[in-house]
């Protein structure tokens, strides 16, 4: 295993999965049926290009930090909320929150022109919980993968949130027949 995938196959203690606590940046695989009860607690190791993507992200968004720290940009820097839904939470945690809008970051291996369905469950969800437009910003979105960031604003679509919130019920209704004695 490269040293890539030992770091983000690391276990740093800050990530098990508790039934009644879901993420914000896992619906869209609840919905598609990547994450499914039967497989919420298995451990899949990451690969090296899923490694080498997920490190890509972090270095992007640490230096978007370093820039609005220098810069003394008022912001907050993956600040988390709560939504409760029936008897479970929703953990909400976007990358950068300004006084009059959110900005959730991405690193995609191809360039993109507008947001991809993928990514509309969470932008949703942060701007429920934090009560501002969001704004998905891509890094490198250009031909040479050079630093840049590219933004488009989330246009909050009428029903997804009630959409998210049937879908989480159902997954977390299953979770508890699935594992009944957590």
């Amino acid at each position: 295993m490269s040293l890539l995938q030992q770091y983000v196959n690391m276990d740093d203690g800050k990530h098990e999965r508790k039934v009644g606590r879901y993420y914000a940046s896992e619906i869209g695989y609840i919905r598609k049926g990547y994450l499914t009860p039967k497989n919420y607690f298995d451990k899949k190791p990451i690969d090296e290009q899923g490694a080498m993507n997920i490190l890509t992200g972090i270095a992007y968004e640490d230096m978007l930090e370093k820039m609005l720290v220098a810069l003394k940009k008022p912001h907050q820097y993956n600040p988390k909320k709560e939504i409760k839904i029936d008897d479970f939470v929703l953990v909400v945690k976007p990358d950068f929150v300004f006084d009059n809008s959110i900005l959730e970051t991405k690193a995609p291996m191809k360039t993109l022109e507008e947001i991809p369905e993928k990514w509309k469950d969470q932008l949703c969800v942060e701007g429920i919980a934090f009560e501002k437009p969001v704004y998905l910003g891509v890094f490198g979105n250009n031909f040479f993968r050079r630093f840049s960031i590219t933004t488009y604003k989330y246009e909050p679509e009428k029903g997804r949130w009630e959409d998210i919130k049937k879908i989480l019920i159902a997954f977390h209704q299953e979770l508890l027949k699935t594992y009944p004695h957590l």
